[in-house]
């Protein structure tokens, strides 16, 4: 297991660690928040697959798939509104069982610059099988634009006693690399089917990138 703030590389690994909402705004929420919640981005997104779909910009997935609405769907607690320990008939994004990794990938093209900052939310682990367990270790790696490795947190223990909408396991994994993270991947060693659910990821600008385009803004406002 890897505590917030451990560097690699040049990166900051985050978590795992508890996470019931974005950020404290709800009641209950806590220190269960992201570590993210705070920072000054220049662009920031944030995926809750609500409406079942993975559209945020500048972001595919090699594989899984987002659903909504199922009494067997296990969202972040926060996104119904309320914290209660639950997060089911709401929205996540699955893998299938037998899918035991899946890699997020970042476009630069559409969003300007890689993400700084990047993390996921592990909201569940089916069983694999008749006497299967609802528990894994997970790892979650994060690659450069030139696709060598940045980092990596090492398999780590989640479950619950139950695959139906716990929320009190979730646990965030995350990373920051200033000079951008090309993609992530997620891994299980389980069989099972897995959900996750708010994909984070945002851009904040070197200190001498920020006063370039500062600069870039007054010099264009004067020849108005």
């Amino acid at each position: 297991m890897v505590t917030p703030g451990v560097r690699a590389q040049g990166t900051t690994l985050l978590g795992p660690s508890p996470y019931l909402a974005f950020d404290d705004s709800l009641p209950g929420a806590g220190a269960a928040i992201s570590p993210f919640s705070t920072v000054d981005f220049g662009y920031f997104h944030l995926e809750d697959f609500e409406d079942a779909l993975l559209n945020t910009p500048g972001v595919t997935a090699d594989a899984g798939v987002a659903g909504s609405g199922s009494g067997f769907q296990d969202s972040v607690d926060a996104d119904d509104g309320v914290i209660n320990g639950t997060g089911r008939f709401l929205g996540s994004y699955g893998g299938f069982t037998g899918t035991t990794a899946m890699t997020f990938t970042f476009d630069a093209s559409v969003l300007g610059a890689l993400p700084t900052h990047v993390g996921i939310v592990w909201t569940d682990q089916g069983s694999a099988g008749s006497g299967g367990t609802f528990t894994a270790n997970l790892s979650f790696e994060v690659f450069g634009s030139g696709g060598s490795s940045l980092g990596a947190i090492p398999p780590s223990p989640v479950g619950q006693p139950s695959d139906i909408g716990g929320t009190l396991e979730d646990r965030f994994f995350g990373a920051v690399n200033l000079e951008g993270i090309r993609s992530f991947r997620i891994t299980t060693d389980s069989l099972g089917d897995w959900e996750m659910d708010h994909l984070q990821y945002g851009f904040v600008p070197e200190p001498g990138s920020a006063m370039l385009l500062l600069a870039a803004f007054v010099a264009v406002s004067r020849r108005r």
